[in-house]
């Protein structure tokens, strides 16, 4: 149950966004968010609000969303707010400016043209760090050629978590182009692709089967990864 108040001391962070944009990032980032966890904090967003950008992240352990929106910036801060009530609340109203205050007990106020709403945040601290990446060096592949690559490979990923490294993709990189390959134990698909954009790079890497499957709902052919 939501429940509305009319005041919250000592802010912690306040910004102000449009409700499009940030319901947008919400639905984007509830695929990366447990229905069910034996770790609460999984159930939240980590926001983080600075001069330079404000960030969105939701994690289930095995796929990490990071997300920027469009702000107006009062006070930086960071805080974990339950994605679904979060959700629910923006899915009730028109587009509007919506005013997000956070004070230093994790209280949590959400200010519109159409009232009020309060909840309560989780500790900031418990929300799990960010994947180191090595960054090594970095390759861009377009978004046309992964596509094809994923569409031709994914299917063939075993489901069966007791032999976690088939269930993923491996890329294979070198100076003849890209190998994807997949097997469930029964059946092995392999892709390739020369393109000179795929020779740059040495190495081979294991993709999950879950990222790949969100990258295909969102990449765009006209884009790079």
């Amino acid at each position: 149950m939501t429940v509305v108040y009319n005041k919250i001391i000592k802010k912690f962070m306040k910004f102000s966004t449009s409700k499009n944009e940030l319901q947008q990032a919400l639905q984007k980032l509830s695929k990366a968010t447990p229905t069910r966890s034996t770790l609460p904090i999984l159930s939240c967003i980590l926001i983080k609000a600075t001069n330079k950008k404000t960030t969105l992240r939701s994690t289930d352990l095995e796929l990490t969303i990071d997300l920027e929106i469009s702000v107006s910036l009062e006070e930086e801060g960071s805080a974990a707010i339950p994605l679904k009530q979060l959700y629910d609340i923006t899915n009730e109203l028109p587009e509007t400016r919506i005013t997000i205050v956070v004070d230093n007990k994790n209280k949590i106020e959400i200010k519109t043209n159409f009232g009020s709403y309060a909840l309560m945040g989780k500790q900031k601290e418990e929300f799990p760090a960010s994947p180191e990446i090595n960054k090594k060096k970095n390759i861009k592949i377009s978004g046309h050629i992964f596509r094809k690559i994923i569409e031709s490979t994914l299917f063939a990923v075993s489901k069966d978590d007791l032999k976690p490294s088939l269930t993923g993709v491996l890329f294979r990189f070198n100076s003849l182009g890209l190998t994807a390959v997949a097997t469930d134990g029964h059946r092995l698909v392999k892709k390739t692709d020369t393109s000179d954009e795929l020779k740059t790079f040495s190495g081979d890497l294991v993709v999950p089967k879950k990222f790949l499957s969100y990258l295909l709902n969102h990449l765009s052919e006209d884009t790079f990864v």
